[in-house]
């Protein structure tokens, strides 16, 4: 196993450096499909960025997120959505920026725990499924059609709904939750300034279980 994984992190150092384009536009596939311990190879792929991004250094001295408001949408070309066909999730998304209802907000987090997936013997939460909604509240925040003021009315609604899922979730599915959010914070653009803002508020507003 550990000549397995060592000849995986080689292929994909490999794919990082000659096709890293490939990794960004499909990492929500390749995050999901990894298990937690797998942090070196997890973060080798949320490092790929687009040719043409030159990301700052991320230890420069006075270092800011906020150049990042307003840069380019990131491209995914992963089929994220389909994994909202759960329980109807991406309707009962959908209803909730429409409505601001909050026992959407109870039924979406009901559904989040349910989601299930049985991985040698363990019950676990299903990675794909909490990754697709953390993606699609990002989608429907920073989508192409969204004025600037509706993007930024959308920022205030979504981190309401962040700390109210949060609040709501057992532990193994908040801690798979706030996992997702960190996989969405890879090189400058709107989702990972979106996803730094809400890490941000969710510490500063939050329990100290959640902030641990």
């Amino acid at each position: 196993m550990e000549s397995f994984y060592t000849a995986t992190m080689n292929i994909v150092l490999v794919i990082l450096k000659d096709y890293p384009q490939f990794l960004s536009d499909f990492h929500f596939n390749f995050v999901s499909a990894l298990p937690d311990h797998t942090v070196q190879l997890r973060n080798m792929i949320l490092a790929a960025f687009p040719k043409n991004v030159q990301p700052p250094a991320p230890f420069s001295p006075g270092l800011k997120v906020d150049p990042m408001q307003g840069v380019q949408n990131p491209q995914i070309l992963s089929n994220f959505e389909a994994y909202l066909k759960v329980n109807n999730l991406k309707e009962d998304l959908n209803s909730y920026f429409e409505t601001q209802d909050q026992e959407l907000i109870t039924k979406i987090c009901n559904n989040m725990m349910s989601s299930n997936e049985r991985i040698h013997g363990r019950v676990i939460p299903a990675t794909s499924v909490i990754n697709a909604i953390v993606l699609y509240i990002a989608q429907k925040v920073h989508s192409k059609s969204q004025a600037a003021t509706d993007v930024q009315q959308r920022e205030k609604e979504s981190i309401e709904l962040f700390k109210a899922i949060v609040a709501r979730l057992q532990d193994s599915t908040r801690n798979c939750f706030l996992n997702c959010i960190v996989n969405e914070l890879r090189y400058p653009n709107s989702h990972t300034y979106f996803f730094c803002l809400i890490l941000l508020r969710l510490f500063a507003d939050s329990e100290p279980k959640v902030q641990e």
